[in-house]
């Protein structure tokens, strides 16, 4: 099983034009990319033998200001090179962690496609982009030039066919987010952390 610790020096620094609050509704993607973007560089301590990066969004939990629990709202991969606009499939309650690949001993990155089966498969979609992921300072970059992740709420309206696991309306009333970076090592360890600031209604507190 694997340990996980949160370690301060897996830095996330959001761009203060990002709003993690603002979501959007999945079928706005049916057509064309939307933007909205999430803003932000992670920077981790530790490259060597890391294996896989999972990004998400959390809310703080009830009675414990140290503990942090799954955000109902999700994160969409939008692919940064998209050729033919068919537009999204069908998203579930398993893509609400977004899971990422080090591959080529730290050189790489893939989005976990069997993690994320919304996404394109025409051969012609470049899911991220070049500046992406920095090896060398070891640097996720979520941005329109390298992974695209969109704030999405879920599906409450009964016309709306884009189901994904809310069960009530309610859960959409969160308005406080972070985001959480996890990072997975060879040797079945694995570091966590939050943003340093929250964001309420796009509002830094």
């Amino acid at each position: 099983m694997e340990s996980t610790s949160r370690d301060e020096t897996l830095q996330i620094t959001i761009d203060p034009d990002t709003n993690l609050s603002h979501f959007r509704v999945l079928s706005e993607f049916k057509q064309e990319k939307k933007g909205g973007y999430v803003q932000a560089k992670v920077r981790f301590p530790n490259v060597q033998n890391l294996k896989r990066i999972e990004v998400t969004l959390v809310k703080q939990s009830s009675g414990d200001r140290n503990r942090f629990e799954q955000h109902p709202n999700i994160l969409h991969i939008s692919e940064f090179n998209r050729k033919r606009q068919k537009g999204s499939g069908q998203m579930s309650k398993d893509d609400n962690v977004v899971v990422l690949n080090v591959v080529d001993h730290g050189q790489n990155l893939k989005v976990a496609e069997e993690n994320h089966k919304y996404l394109l498969r025409n051969g012609q979609a470049q899911i991220l982009g070049d500046s992406a992921w920095n090896p060398e300072a070891g640097i996720l970059e979520l941005s329109h030039k390298g992974l695209l992740l969109t704030p999405v709420k879920p599906q409450t309206k009964k016309t709306d066919r884009d189901h994904i696991y809310a069960d009530n309306a309610d859960t959409c009333s969160f308005r406080i987010v972070w985001l959480k970076v996890t990072a997975h090592y060879a040797d079945k360890s694995s570091i966590w952390n939050v943003s340093n600031e929250p964001v309420v209604d796009g509002v830094r507190m």
